[in-house]
């Protein structure tokens, strides 16, 4: 299958992968975690009555993980919160 890639986006960014390294994709689905697992896994899936593996493909390719740029937004809604009440109490 030389030549053959499964391209997928995370970010801005496209990234592929040889087709020969790739199982399958599926939709995200609810997973547990499992003690000891890797930092870059997510923990597993049950897939068709078997257990599988959820990686988390922006750790292993070094991006920050959703979960930080949520926190990150988070924060700066709520200082920006903080600087319109703060103008708004000089203006009166």
């Amino acid at each position: 299958m030389a030549g053959k890639w499964v391209t997928f986006c995370l970010g801005t960014e496209i990234y592929g992968v040889e087709i020969g390294h790739v199982r399958e994709m599926v939709a995200l689905m609810a997973t547990r975690t499992v003690p000891k697992q890797p930092p870059e896994q997510l923990g597993v899936a049950i897939l068709r009555n078997e257990i599988i593996p959820v990686m988390d493909m922006r750790r292993i390719l070094g991006m920050a993980n959703d979960h930080a740029s949520i926190e990150i937004i988070d924060t700066l809604e709520a200082r920006k919160e903080d600087h319109v009440n703060w103008l708004n109490s000089l203006g009166t």
